[in-house]
């Protein structure tokens, strides 16, 4: 948990909302709007700040072994993670003009607080296909951005329920 909430301090997401998205929506906090009455308010926010970032992950004991923000941290004392690995994703999304542009900009601002992102835009078909070789419903990613939406007030809780993880039980079409 302390890993991806140093992950989101990293994530420059009002560079988005700002550059992607023109200003018109807020950054979100959650996967609920913020206006949604079951938005819960007391939930810890994660701003951009990514000197937050860099602390964290060094107290979890991802080191900046070589003092170059540019290049991957490695693990060194990481629970449950081998001494040497590599903070290090790989970022799948479309190929559309808007993925392209979010991942830009969230890649750099990783890469700044020494995390690796290798970033691939799939077309369409690649990027949806099923699973188990497909790049989403196969669960082939680190990271993986989409869009996603509902046209009911009810926010769609259960597409991220255990059930709903691609699998063969589900013909690899889970939306978790």
């Amino acid at each position: 948990p302390r890993t991806r909430q140093a992950i989101a301090y990293c994530l420059d997401r009002q560079a988005v909302v700002d550059n992607v998205l023109y200003g018109l929506v807020p950054v979100p906090d959650t996967y609920i709007s913020a206006e949604h009455p079951l938005h819960d308010a007391t939930l810890a926010t994660y701003p951009y700040d990514p000197a937050a970032g860099m602390k964290l992950l060094d107290t979890i004991g991802w080191r900046d072994h070589d003092n170059d923000p540019n290049t991957p941290r490695h693990a060194q004392g990481v629970d449950r993670v081998p001494t040497g690995t590599e903070l290090a994703f790989t970022y799948v999304t479309t190929s559309a003009t808007q993925r392209r542009q979010v991942a830009d900009i969230l890649s750099q601002s990783l890469r700044g607080c020494g995390i690796g992102v290798t970033v691939f835009h799939g077309a369409q078909t690649e990027f949806y296909a099923e699973g188990p070789d497909g790049l989403l419903f196969g669960r082939n990613f680190d990271l993986a951005a989409y869009a996603m939406s509902t046209v009911t007030a009810q926010p769609p809780c259960a597409r991220f329920t255990t059930i709903e993880i691609p699998d063969a039980d589900n013909r690899w079409v889970g939306t978790n």
